[in-house]
């Protein structure tokens, strides 16, 4: 009898793990696609900023219908006008390229998506009427 309960409980400590170990991988995998989509809910906002850099005249700030004299500062809010990279709780932001008629914006997160030890990033591609997001890894 007391064999049975051994294996019993053996086999009931044997599915406890299994489904930790579940429980754990698939908790990561949501964090890493929520942390997905909020890089691309931020360089949206970003996107949104610099179309409206693009709209305006060059004697208010603006780029005057050309994305090439954007800067880091006038997409993100309380960045010195000398940033490279923008920081916040979801991952870095910066400016990746920028021309006349484009500017790319490029996000890379704070998760390891798939686990392959490349964390979340993407590149969205910025005109004056239209966007597209790339995503480059997750």
């Amino acid at each position: 009898m007391a064999r049975g309960q051994l294996l019993l409980l053996t086999l009931i400590f044997f599915i406890v793990g299994i489904a930790i170990i579940v429980a754990v991988s698939t908790m990561g995998q949501s964090m890493s696609a929520a942390n997905l989509d909020l890089l691309i809910n931020d360089a949206f906002s970003m996107a949104s900023r610099a179309q409206a850099f693009y709209n305006k005249p060059r004697s208010i700030s603006g780029g005057g219908y050309s994305f090439k004299q954007i800067q880091l500062s006038d997409i993100a809010f309380g960045v010195p006008s000398d940033a490279i990279v923008f920081k916040n709780e979801n991952g870095h932001y910066s400016i990746k390229e920028k021309s006349e008629k484009s500017v790319t914006i490029t996000a890379e997160g704070l998760s390891d998506g798939n686990g392959d030890g490349t964390k979340n990033k993407i590149n969205l591609y910025v005109w004056s009427d239209s966007l597209h997001v790339d995503i480059v890894s997750r």
